[in-house]
């Protein structure tokens, strides 16, 4: 299975099952929190068709957590949209970083209402 990002690089998964990027001169394997920024972009596409293509073993919160630790209010807001059409809330580093984003003032009057939606049906 392959994907090819925005930015032209490529998303696949090798023989031995590890997640790795791939461009023209480089390649990058998604291990450490860090290295989920460079498929941040992944975020763009709606979840159940990131899903499909990658299938149910790819990592989804890394990418969930990269968008939420990004500062950027873009990619904040699609990653909570994924924390709502994928049920991220079980997935503890996810919740831990929502609950830190919102009590750090670090979201969005509007990414706020939507953490503190999910805070208030018990999700998280």
């Amino acid at each position: 299975m392959e994907y090819i990002l925005e930015n032209g690089l490529k998303l696949s998964r090798d023989v031995s099952g590890e997640w790795r990027i791939a461009g023209a001169s480089q390649s990058f394997y998604l291990k450490g929190a860090e290295d989920f920024w460079r498929v941040v972009s992944l975020l763009e596409i709606p979840y159940k068709k990131a899903r499909s293509i990658l299938g149910d073993e790819f990592a989804y919160p890394s990418v969930i957590l990269a968008g939420l630790d990004s500062k950027s209010e873009y990619w904040i807001g699609l990653a909570l949209s994924w924390v709502g059409q994928g049920g991220f809330y079980a997935d503890r580093a996810v919740v831990i970083k929502l609950r830190e984003l919102i009590e750090a003032d670090q979201l969005s009057q509007a990414d706020r209402g939507s953490v503190k939606s999910f805070i208030s049906k018990d999700v998280i």
